[in-house]
């Protein structure tokens, strides 16, 4: 598959404004100048790699609504509203809940996590 679109690339992520990208068995294997007849039309974008978001707890995701507002010690103190929900809510909506945030995440250009436990 061929994309033609502008590209952030490299190290220093300088911009390529015409190019098209060739992706094969889902990985990029090369990166040119210039648009490339029959490729995907994208040049209404910018391309850029994949964005990391250094500090989650998906395994929250389920609850992540239920302790705004509140401060932390009231949220995820010792006997919090964390523990509580916790303690009422079954595998199978935590397990939903995790894969909703990893959904979201790729859905916006985040490909890379760190998760906290």
């Amino acid at each position: 598959m061929m994309i033609n679109s502008s590209f952030l690339v490299g190290e220093r992520l300088e911009m390529l404004e015409e190019g098209h990208i060739i992706i094969e068995n889902g990985r990029i294997v090369e990166i040119c100048d210039g648009y490339e007849v029959g490729a995907i039309d994208m040049k209404d974008y910018i391309v850029i790699p994949g964005l990391i978001n250094a500090h989650t707890h998906v395994g929250d995701s389920f609850a992540k609504e239920a302790v705004l507002g509140m401060n932390v010690k009231r949220a995820v103190g010792e006997r919090g509203e964390k523990w509580r929900l916790y303690s009422k809510t079954d595998k199978k909506t935590i397990i939903s809940g995790i894969k909703n945030s990893i959904e979201y995440m790729l859905n916006s250009g985040i490909t890379t996590f760190v998760d906290f436990r």
